[in-house]
């Protein structure tokens, strides 16, 4: 996969990592589902190459190489790329920084990211979903899960939920949450982007979204 990041940023998920499956699988299990069947309804089998970015525990990475997909994983924590590889996960691993990816240009067919870009600051936002545009071939397919911005009262009640898990995950990750949303949520940065939604599939009461989205 190229370079790895040999950089000295702080790894937020090392205290979680242990726990990240059992915590989160509830909330995440659904979402990981419909994306293998939107990756395999694509086509993106054996022929294809998709690139899990932010993969965390590669729990994603390890449904979609079951059924025959060659998946590639990337993530800045060690302590979740250490738990990918006692789950099993060996090789097309990299800890690597997502608005500096260790891949080719134009060098995958799809790129999945799943509830990362909202933890970061607008202008990480940015280069994570630049650096996921360089790696995709030409016609390729992204595929994205993250807050949108809550349409009606029962989006806004799902939304309050969240606000203190949100919180417990740091002072930072807080902020990057709060300017996602008042930045347009998912939708806004997929327009500020130019890119063209095929479609969206709105979870948990409407304030989670789940689109796919490809260049104009």
């Amino acid at each position: 996969m190229g370079r790895v990041y040999t950089g000295n940023r702080a790894d937020g998920y090392q205290s979680i990592a242990p726990i990240y499956d059992l915590s989160t699988s509830w909330a995440l299990a659904p979402l990981r589902r419909e994306m293998r069947r939107l990756i395999l309804s694509a086509g993106y089998g054996a022929a294809g190459r998709v690139l899990d970015l932010a993969c965390g525990t590669g729990v994603l990475m390890a449904m979609l190489r079951r059924r025959g997909v060659r998946a590639l994983g990337v993530d800045l924590s060690s302590a979740m790329l250490g738990k990918a590889r006692r789950n099993g996960l060996t090789g097309s691993l990299a800890r690597a920084d997502a608005t500096m990816l260790p891949v080719r240009d134009a060098s995958v067919d799809c790129v999945c990211l799943v509830l990362a870009l909202h933890e970061n600051t607008r202008e990480d936002q940015d280069a994570m979903l630049g650096e996921a545009l360089r790696a995709l071939r030409p016609g390729g397919k992204l595929i994205l899960a993250d807050w949108l911005t809550p349409r009606g009262v029962v989006a806004q009640a799902a939304h309050w939920l969240m606000h203190p898990v949100e919180r417990a995950a740091g002072r930072e990750h807080y902020r990057g949450f709060r300017e996602f949303l008042r930045a347009g949520g998912l939708e806004g940065i997929l327009a500020r982007h130019g890119l063209v939604l095929e479609c969206l599939d709105r979870r948990f009461l409407g304030a989670l979204g789940l689109a796919v989205a490809r260049q104009a």
